[in-house]
């Protein structure tokens, strides 16, 4: 396929894993592609949004130097008076497809990325571990927890595991973190910032169960004679080997699984739903009312390759889910700019301080950062 055709896909939104490596891959050859892509770029956006952007202009969003072009542009992306249609696709697309960095940015926050401090396993004996920052994966090998090829508990609990004791383990992740967990089954469960998963030093009885509060990817070894149940404060997930993501933090309004592969039985007590791959459950945890739609899943796992995907979002929740991942947090002088609605894609290892000067630019927002708070105000 001609490589212009690959990055229209792209741009698009249609392009396979394997077409955006190809133009990845492409791209890192030299300047001339990287320039191509962005005289691509420009034009597809000039078409897309040919309804409000002005004829004589042709500034695309890396080109914005100046708080001037900032604000003509956010009024080239703006659609109607309450709603700002402010499409942050063209950050996306440069962050996850373009390394050069030569674009002037104006740091409106430097805020410190990596947790405060380590993952935190805490054992059923009382031991509390803190784990190196670096270490991503986990295993737990019977009575035995391995991360890197070292032991880090090994016996204690070997007493209560021998006589059939329910004896729980618990890993917490901080805010900016991630780690991989093996559990003993060979179930595999990557936690997101700010989540903590209690898990038993072995899986004994009829079922498989693990306790999960905030967000979690699962992808479940199969075993048709014990179901794998996740536990979460307002509903339970039961399967027999499947992929699914989890977001259920105590502080959010809703709770959402999304299946990936598979089938997933959603019980919050009073609602059951049995859902098939690319579906989605989401539960109002105040008023309990729940939905099920279908979804393009890859907007909801991207977060285990430290993208976060977002389409449509309020700008309210597309800052607390950042707020997990830079240690920050946000606050608003005025309720309507919390229902500013946002699509695109960021990655964790950009700078939080250029991720908010991109959106400052697209509306009529700004962000102030005061100790560790970011105060978001109107322009």
């Amino acid at each position: 396929m001609d490589i212009e055709d690959l990055i229209y896909r792209i741009l698009a939104g249609e392009a396979t894993e394997e077409e955006r490596d190809e133009v990845k891959k492409w791209l890192a050859e030299n300047e001339e592609h990287r320039a191509l892509y962005r005289d691509i770029e420009r034009t597809w956006y000039k078409c897309e949004y040919a309804g409000y952007w002005q004829e004589e202009t042709e500034a695309t969003w890396m080109t914005l130097k100046t708080k001037h072009q900032s604000r003509q542009y956010k009024k080239w992306l703006w659609r109607g008076g309450s709603v700002a249609a402010a499409v942050l696709l063209l950050l996306g697309m440069s962050i996850l497809l373009l390394d050069d960095k030569e674009e002037e940015k104006t740091i409106v926050a430097q805020v410190k990325q990596a947790p405060d401090s380590g993952t935190v396993l805490l054992l059923s004996t009382g031991e509390k571990i803190i784990l190196e920052e670096k270490t991503d994966t986990i295993w737990v090998n019977g009575t035995d927890i391995q991360t890197k090829g070292r032991t880090v508990s090994r016996g204690q609990q070997a007493k209560a595991a021998n006589s059939g004791e329910l004896v729980y383990n618990e890993l917490i992740v901080p805010i900016g973190g991630a780690n991989r967990l093996y559990l003993p089954d060979g179930t595999m469960v990557y936690l997101n910032a700010s989540s903590r998963l209690k898990f038993p030093i072995q899986f004994t009885g009829e079922k498989r169960e693990v306790i999960l509060e905030g967000e979690g990817y699962f992808e479940v070894a199969p075993d048709t004679h014990k179901p794998f149940v996740v536990h979460t404060p307002t509903v339970d997930v039961k399967v027999l080997g499947t992929c699914f993501n989890i977001m259920a933090y105590a502080t959010d309004p809703r709770t959402e699984v999304t299946l990936v592969s598979g089938k997933v039985d959603v019980n919050t007590g009073v609602y059951r739903e049995v859902l098939q791959p690319a579906q989605q459950f989401v539960l109002d945890n105040a008023s309990q009312q729940h939905e099920v739609k279908e979804v393009d899943v890859s907007t909801y796992i991207g977060w285990k390759e430290g993208v976060l995907n977002f389409k449509a979002m309020p700008l309210e929740e597309l800052c607390k889910r950042l707020g997990r991942w830079y240690n920050i947090g946000f606050q608003f002088t005025r309720e309507d700019m919390k229902h500013l609605k946002f699509t695109g894609a960021v990655r964790k290892d950009y700078d939080i301080g250029y991720i908010l000067t991109m959106l400052e630019a697209m509306t009529d927002v700004t962000f102030k950062q005061e100790g560790d708070q970011v105060i978001v105000n109107k322009k």
